[in-house]
Formats: C-alpha cells, sequence, structure tokens
C-alpha cells in the first residue's frame, strides 16, 4: 500500500501513540509526519485514547516527535474520560478473570469510539496502528482503517 489511499481523502483522523509518537518504525512516522506537511489543503485530526495527564502531554510529545506545528490539525478528538475509565475496569476485572470472555459494553463502546467519531465529525479515514482496539468501530461506522505499517 502507499500514501495514493489518502490522496482520495479530504478529512484524516491520525492516532497519536504508535502511529505519529513513540511508532514502531520511526522512518515510517517520519513519512506520515511528512503527508501531513505536504498536504495542509486537507483537514487533520488528532483521535487519540489519550485522556488526563496523557492528554496533557500531548503538545510536548508530538513536537518531540518532529510535529511542532500543532496549527496542521484541525482538531483533537480524545476519548471521554469516563469511557476510558470503565474501559480500564473491564480490563482489570478480565486481568483478575472475573469476566467470562465476551465483550462487555464498557469495552465495545470503546472499541467503536474512534470509528463512531471519526463518522460523526465527517473523518472518512483514519490511521492507527491499534488495529485491534479501532477496527470494530471503523467497519461499523464505515471509516476507512489504515494501519501506518501498510503505507
Amino acid at each position: 500500500m502507499s500514501f495514493d489511499i489518502l490522496k482520495t481523502h479530504a478529512s484524516i483522523g491520525w492516532d497519536v501513540d504508535g502511529t505519529l509518537v513513540n511508532p514502531y518504525n520511526p522512518a515510517a512516522a517520519k513519512r506520515l509526519h511528512q503527508f501531513i506537511f505536504d498536504h495542509p489543503e486537507k483537514r487533520h485530526c488528532l483521535v487519540t485514547f489519550r485522556t488526563h495527564d496523557l492528554l496533557h502531554a500531548l503538545e510536548g510529545d508530538l513536537a518531540g516527535a518532529g510535529l511542532r506545528d500543532m496549527s496542521i490539525f484541525d482538531k483533537i478528538y480524545s476519548v471521554p474520560p469516563d469511557m476510558w475509565m470503565q474501559w480500564a475496569v473491564v480490563q482489570q476485572q478480565r486481568r483478575l478473570g472475573q469476566t467470562r470472555g465476551k465483550l462487555l459494553l464498557a469495552e465495545t463502546a470503546y472499541m467503536e469510539w474512534k470509528g463512531f467519531i471519526c463518522r460523526s465529525e465527517g473523518l472518512t479515514v483514519l490511521v492507527d496502528d491499534d488495529t485491534k482496539n479501532t477496527q470494530r468501530g471503523c467497519e461499523r461506522f464505515n471509516v476507512v482503517l489504515i494501519d501506518p505499517a501498510t503505507l
């Protein structure tokens, strides 16, 4: 896959952690950064599972990764803190063996949130390394999901 697919979308959602910041492949992330700066005509938005203090550190983390100009991003969408907290509680229960293997409502809401927010805000594509937690929502809400490792 190449960046050609991103060129066909006017509004792009970008994951932060693992995609633009602290990526598994720093060279690939630099190409993502360059694509963002090379296409200011597109609407670029950050879509992140960050909440609380991690959200406050976002601008500094992006700057440290080479994205110093936050004006290129139209908006930042972060998962609601109560949704993240409910998901975290379920994950803790799962680690302790207190769930029965099926997806619980809090997990489903969390895993579908990025797809939901992209669709409701007009973002037709999401670039996100965490396909495990985003694919379900992107499929449900008809948002193209791109793993940056495939670009």
